[in-house]
């Protein structure tokens, strides 16, 4: 008997019974099996407690490092033995928690991060965690390179005046103003000044020697305009 109910052989539960030897076997043991066992037989019994103990919870299959490029979303997985309570997702010593940057998803067994709008800076430690077992992988988070989205245009001006060239770029990178093969800098007719994306150059005085292809360069990425410089006509008194 089992907590004083009968048993009965199954595939699971085999009671043997050779000369004076009585034997049951329980196969694949869980929780429910636990309790107090007895045998009787012609007035004498004898029983015994058995307590089955859960399997300690572990990650049955870790997390793999990734790398992906910007711009896109990373899925991070995993996978512990059995169904378990809520784990901890870390980047690097901070605890992630859900909202427009990460979805922390759990299903049965399955873990899984997303982490959205990628950037290089979202490189580095990712780990997921469930009581005191760990595991992590490095998200490496490639950058692209930037572009022209806003290219220079050609422009005319007048003899004496100032021009301004104008681009920008997909995100925020150092350039190079040239004009022809010369490259430009910062100077009293040259004024070169970049705000984030947005990229400027300035040319004060305007002499017909200005009339030329200037060109921004940011990388393997180039943008070309000519300008044209007008004659300032002179009136005579």
């Amino acid at each position: 008997t089992k907590d004083g109910k009968t048993l009965r052989g199954s595939a699971r539960c085999q009671l043997s019974h050779e000369g004076h030897r009585a034997q049951l076997l329980i196969t694949g043991a869980t929780l429910q099996d636990s309790g107090r066992y007895k045998c009787e037989a012609g007035g004498a019994c004898s029983s015994s407690i058995v307590r089955v103990h859960a399997r300690p919870v572990r990650f049955q299959e870790a997390l793999k490092d990734l790398e992906v490029l910007e711009g896109g979303a990373a899925t991070l997985r995993c996978v512990l033995s059995s169904v378990a309570a809520p784990v901890k997702w870390c980047y690097g010593n901070n605890v992630l928690r859900p909202g427009d940057k990460y979805s922390l998803r759990q299903e049965g067994a399955m873990l899984e991060l997303v982490v959205r709008n990628l950037r290089p800076q979202d490189s580095g430690r990712y780990s997921c965690s469930f009581g005191d077992q760990t595991t992590s992988a490095t998200l490496t988070v490639t950058a692209l390179p930037a572009q022209f989205i806003g290219k220079l245009r050609n422009k005319e001006a007048t003899e004496g005046a100032t021009a301004t060239l104008r681009c920008e770029l997909s995100k925020a990178a150092p350039v190079e103003w040239r004009k022809g093969s010369e490259t430009l800098r910062d100077g009293d007719r040259y004024c070169l000044r970049q705000d984030g994306a947005m990229c400027e150059l300035q040319i004060r005085g305007l002499a017909m020697v200005d009339a030329a292809e200037y060109s921004c360069v940011c990388g393997e990425e180039r943008t070309s305009a000519s300008l044209t410089i007008r004659r300032k006509t002179v009136y005579p008194e």
